[in-house]
C-alpha cells in the first residue's frame, strides 16, 4: 500500500470553472474531514466559490486512481489542454515519492497528486481531437 494524495475540487469564477474529480477502482473520492484536509475555508466556498480538498488513501498496487480534470473558460468553451483524464497505480515503498503539478489545475501552490505513484496514461481533449482527425483522415485508405 502506498500512501497517496489528491487534491479534489472546484473553482468557480469570472474566466473558468474546472473540476477535478478522482476515482479509486470506480468509486469516487468525495471530501470529508476524516480522510484529508481542507485547503480552502469556508470564506472561499462562500464568497470566492471555490472548494479545494486534499484526500489522503492509501492505495494499492493493484488499484488504479482515475484523475477527471474540467476545465471550461467561461465564452470559450472547454479548454482542451487542461481538460484531461489521467490513469496512476499504486508502487512499492521502495520506489521514489513523485508530485504532480500541471499549470493552471487545482489550488496553486499544492500538488495535484503526491506519492509513491506510477503514470498509465494522461489523455487530454485535445489528444483526443487529434486521434479522431488522425483516424477520420486515415479511414478507408
Amino acid at each position: 500500500m502506498a500512501r497517496v494524495l489528491v487534491q479534489i475540487g472546484y473553482t468557480k469564477n469570472k474566466k473558468q470553472t474546472q473540476t477535478v474529480k478522482a476515482y479509486v477502482d470506480d468509486l469516487e473520492l468525495h471530501w470529508n474531514d476524516n480522510s484529508g484536509k481542507y485547503l480552502t475555508s469556508h470564506k472561499d466556498r462562500k464568497f470566492r466559490n471555490m472548494l479545494w480538498y486534499m484526500y489522503e488513501l492509501d492505495l494499492s498496487i493493484e488499484s488504479v486512481l482515475r484523475l477527471s480534470v474540467k476545465t471550461y473558460l467561461n465564452g470559450a468553451g472547454i479548454d482542451e489542454e487542461r481538460t484531461f483524464e489521467a490513469l496512476y497505480q499504486g508502487c512499492d515503498e521502495d520506489d521514489p515519492i513523485k508530485s504532480v503539478d500541471i499549470s493552471g489545475v487545482g489550488l496553486r501552490n499544492y500538488p495535484l497528486i503526491k506519492g509513491r505513484i506510477q503514470e498509465l496514461s494522461i489523455v487530454s481533449e485535445d489528444d483526443k481531437r487529434k486521434s479522431e482527425i488522425e483516424d477520420f483522415l486515415n479511414e478507408g485508405f
